[in-house]
This record gives structure tokens, C-alpha cells and sequence, in this order.
């Protein structure tokens, strides 16, 4: 999360403490009202909260659930530059999760899916560098990652 938020409402800034800290239950409850009227910040800490609770372990669903929350965010406040960074990271997190599907079920057809998640995720990662030029050193690994997979999926695919 950025630190130079300073246009946070004092009350939503007690929210993302809450994730700071490691408290994403708490921050979920603290969040789910206010996302349920569509507060652009609200959208953002219950999925940031959900996402970093359980990221290794999320199934797809659960994924495009928080990808929706961050669109919700970023549809409020298009330059929220660390909604764009956090959907990215969880378009990143859809291919990997496409990725173990495949692994397990060898189904090749999914590469394309997974592929256009890690455009998607480099897309919002270069959307938060142009809002915010200070995320270039945190994305440039995220960005560096995706081209990596996609290098590799296009290989597998042209086999």
C-alpha cells in the first residue's frame, strides 16, 4: 500500500491499519458495509483484505470476486493508483491459479486464459506507474514476472 494516501478519511485509514497489521478479519468486517454502498476505498480494503488473507490459497472464484472490488474501486476513483497495482497483483495471482489447474488437469486450452490474465496484470501494473512513477521499482518485478510467463506460454503453445 502507498504511503502517501493523505486524502484517506481518518476512518478508512483505521481500516487499512488493520491490514497492515495482519488483521484481515477485522478489516473485512470493518470494510463489508461500507463496499456494500460502493465507497471507491471500502471496495479497495475488502479486497486488499481478502487478497492478502488467503492469496497462496484463493480458488478462481474467489480471485475474480476481489479483480470485481478492485474495478469497483478504480471505476470510482480512475486514478487510485494502488487499486491499479492491487488488481494487477491479482491478475497475477488468477494466472497462477489458472496455472495449477493446468498442472493438474493438463488441459492446454486454459494457456490462452492464462495469458490474458498476465496481460491484464501488466496492463494495471503500467496504469499504477503512470498515476504513481514512485511504484517503478515495485512493479518493474511484477511487470518482469508477467513477461516471463508469457514467454513461456507462448512457447508451450507454438509446441
Amino acid at each position: 500500500m502507498s504511503k502517501n494516501l493523505s486524502y484517506l478519511m481518518e476512518e478508512d485509514e483505521k481500516g487499512l491499519k488493520l491490514i497492515e497489521n495482519g488483521e484481515y478479519d477485522k478489516a473485512i468486517r470493518f470494510f463489508e458495509p461500507k463496499a456494500a454502498r460502493g465507497e471507491y476505498l471500502a471496495c479497495y480494503g475488502l479486497a486488499t483484505a481478502r487478497f492478502k488473507k488467503q492469496r497462496v490459497l484463493m480458488t478462481r472464484e474467489e480471485i475474480e470476486e476481489i479483480i470485481q472490488l478492485y474495478n469497483q474501486s478504480i471505476s470510482r476513483k480512475p486514478d487510485f493508483a494502488d487499486a491499479h497495482l492491487m488488481i494487477g497483483m491479482a491478475y497475477e495471482s488468477l494466472a497462477a491459479t489458472l496455472t495449477r489447474d493446468i498442472n493438474r488437469t493438463n488441459q492446454k486450452p486454459k494457456l490462452n486464459e492464462t495469458k490474458k490474465a498476465l496481460e491484464k496484470a501488466k496492463e494495471f501494473i503500467d496504469e499504477a506507474v503512470r498515476i504513481n512513477p514512485s511504484f517503478g521499482k515495485v512493479a518493474q518485478a511484477g511487470r518482469a514476472a508477467c513477461e516471463k510467463k508469457i514467454s513461456e506460454i507462448n512457447r508451450l503453445l507454438d509446441e
